[in-house]
């Protein structure tokens, strides 16, 4: 006797994969991106990279690094990282 396939199979598979790319990018894996992007600069040790800001916003976490001399020069950096594709991005501020 042949069984008959489940009809309800390919509705499971594809919601398990909507699944798994709806998942975002949660707070301290955003910052562990964003510092591991900072480590890697030419001017990291002009940085706190243990004094951070973040803000979360629809789509992207925004990581503000605090500059060590913040008196002559501007406070700090911008970090993006997206919340959907973990893309990781140094925005410049004005």
């Amino acid at each position: 006797m042949r069984r008959r396939p489940r009809k309800h199979a390919p509705c499971v598979i594809a919601l398990l994969l909507v699944m798994v790319a709806c998942r975002e990018i949660s707070q301290p894996a955003a910052i562990k991106r964003a510092t591991t992007l900072m480590l890697t600069q030419r001017d990291a040790a002009e940085y706190w990279l243990d004094s951070i800001r973040v803000y979360s916003g629809n789509s992207i976490w925004s990581i503000y690094f605090l500059r060590r001399d913040h008196v002559h020069r501007e406070a700090g950096t911008l970090v993006t990282v997206n919340k959907t594709t973990g893309e990781v991005q140094r925005v410049p501020l004005r």
